[in-house]
C-alpha cells in the first residue's frame, strides 16, 4: 500500500477491544449469526455506534421459513440499538439508494462510519464503498469481518461446497465496469473461493489470453488453502500461474495486485473477486484506485440460506478511501 492510512486489528467480542466509536454501523441482515457479532459487540459493550443501518434484501426475506430462521435473520432487533432499515434487492445494489436518501438515512461527509462486510454479498459491498467514497465523500471508513469457525457442505465432503443455485450471470459490478483502455491482451485474476464453478463459469465469460489465480495463504486454517485448489482444479490447471495473498488481509491483496498490474501494464485487467471477503476487499479498494480494472462477478438464481458455521476471529480494516478515487 502507500503512505495513506491502512490499518487491521483483531476484535475481542467479549471486552468491545478493537471497536472505534462511530454515528453510523451498517449491516445486512443474514440467517448467519456471525454477521451480528460486530454489532451485538458495540450493544453488549456500551461502545458508540450511533444508529445501525440495516440492509434487508428482499432475496433472503423471500426465503424466511420459520420462526427461528426469521429470529436469527432479525437478532438485530434485540440489540437495543436505534435501527434503521434499508430495504433492496441483491441482484442490484443501486435499489437501496432511495433508501439511503430518506433523511433518517442519509449519510454524510462529517460521518463516522464503519461497514461490517460479513453478510453484504461482494457486489453489495463493493458498490457500498464507491458510494461512501465517491457520492458522499467520506474520507476515512471502517470495515469490519468476522471470519467463519467452518463452512457448509450440501453432500458432507469438501468438494460439495456450494454457495448458489440455478445458472450463473457474469456481470459487471455496479461502478466497477473499467474505463479508459480497451486494446491490450486480455488478463483475468481470479481469487479462488471454495464454489470451482465460480471461477469457471467467469473464465468462460471473460476468455482471458492469460488468467492469474491467487489462493488465500495464510488462510483461516491450514486445509482451507487446499479445499479452494481441489474445488477450482479445472481453472488452476488451465492458468498461467498460481500466486497468494493471506486470506484476513485485504491490504496484501491490493499490493499483489499493484505488483500483478506492475508487470503487465499492457493488459486490460479483470478481476474476479470470488475469494474471502477480506481479499475482495482489497480487490475493491484496487479497483477504485485503478479505473481501468474491471471487476466481473457471478450472480446466481439463488444464494444459499447458511453457508457457515459459527464464528471465529473479527478484525477490524481501517482506511482512507477518499484519496483512493485520486489514483492510489
Amino acid at each position: 500500500m502507500d503512505t495513506r492510512r491502512y490499518e487491521m486489528t483483531t476484535i475481542d467480542a467479549g471486552t468491545g477491544s478493537g471497536l472505534t466509536p462511530v454515528d453510523k454501523l451498517l449491516i445486512a441482515a443474514g440467517s448467519d449469526v456471525r454477521g451480528h457479532r460486530i454489532a451485538t459487540a458495540y450493544a453488549t459493550n456500551k461502545v458508540d455506534a450511533g444508529s445501525l443501518l440495516v440492509f434487508e434484501f428482499d432475496e433472503r426475506t423471500e426465503q424466511l421459513s420459520s420462526a427461528e430462521e426469521t429470529e436469527d435473520y432479525r437478532g438485530y432487533e434485540q440489540l437495543g440499538m436505534p435501527v434503521r432499515v434499508v430495504r433492496g434487492g441483491i441482484a442490484d445494489p443501486p435499489s437501496c439508494l432511495k433508501e439511503l436518501e430518506k433523511p433518517e438515512n442519509v449519510l454524510s461527509r462529517e460521518d463516522r462510519v464503519a461497514l461490517d462486510i460479513t453478510l453484504f454479498t461482494k457486489p453489495y459491498f463493493f458498490w457500498i464503498l464507491k458510494y461512501l467514497s465517491v457520492y458522499v465523500g467520506i474520507s476515512n471508513v471502517s470495515a469490519y469481518y468476522t471470519e467463519p469457525e467452518s463452512y457448509r457442505y450440501s453432500a458432507g465432503t469438501f468438494d460439495s461446497y456450494q454457495s448458489t443455485y440455478g445458472p450463473l450471470h457474469v456481470r459487471e459490478m455496479p461502478g466497477y465496469p473499467g474505463e479508459g483502455r480497451a486494446v491490450g491482451s486480455r488478463l483475468l485474476v481470479v481469487l479462488l473461493g471454495f464454489d470451482g464453478q465460480l471461477s469457471t463459469a467467469i473464465n468462460d465469460d471473460v476468455a482471458p489470453n492469460k488468467t492469474i489465480v491467487v489462493n488465500g495463504f495464510p488462510s483461516y486454517c491450514p486445509k482451507f488453502k487446499d479445499i479452494s485448489l481441489v474445488n477450482n482444479e479445472r481453472l488452476v490447471a488451465g492458468a498461467r500461474s498460481v500466486m497468494y495473498a493471506p486470506a484476513h488481509n485485504p491490504f496484501e491483496t491490493y499490493n499483489l495486485l499493484q505488483h500483478i498490474r506492475d508487470k503487465r501494464e499492457d493488459a486490460v485487467m479483470t478481476i474476479a473477486p470470488l475469494g474471502t471477503k477480506p481479499m475482495a476487499l482489497g480487490a475493491c479498494l484496487f479497483a477504485i484506485s485503478n479505473e481501468d480494472v474491471r471487476v466481473v462477478y457471478p450472480l446466481p438464481e439463488t444464494y444459499a440460506k447458511k453457508t457457515t458455521r459459527a464464528s471465529w476471529r473479527s478484525w477490524r480494516y481501517d482506511m482512507d478511501v477518499s484519496a483512493v478515487t485520486a489514483g492510489g
